[in-house]
C-alpha cells in the first residue's frame, strides 16, 4: 500500500524529496478532486469517489505534505 510505504518511512526516518513527491504527485493526487475542482466533483482517478470522505483525508494529506 502506498500510503502505508510513505508512513512506515517516515516512523523510521526514511524520508527525503522521493517520498515527498509520492506523497504529493501520485498518492495526493488520487484523493483530491473534490477539493481542487469548483464546483468540487470526484476526478476519474480519485480513490474515495464520495467528496464528503475526500474532504475528512485530503486536509491530513495536504498537511503532511506541508511538513515534509
Amino acid at each position: 500500500n502506498k500510503i502505508l510505504s510513505v508512513i512506515f518511512n517516515y516512523v523510521k526516518g526514511e524520508y527525503d524529496q522521493q517520498m515527498l513527491n509520492k506523497l504529493r504527485d501520485d498518492i495526493a493526487g488520487k484523493f483530491d478532486g473534490c477539493a481542487l475542482d469548483d464546483p468540487p466533483a470526484v476526478d476519474q482517478n480519485d480513490w474515495i469517489m464520495n467528496c464528503d470522505a475526500q474532504d475528512l483525508v485530503y486536509p491530513h494529506l495536504d498537511l503532511a505534505i506541508t511538513i515534509l
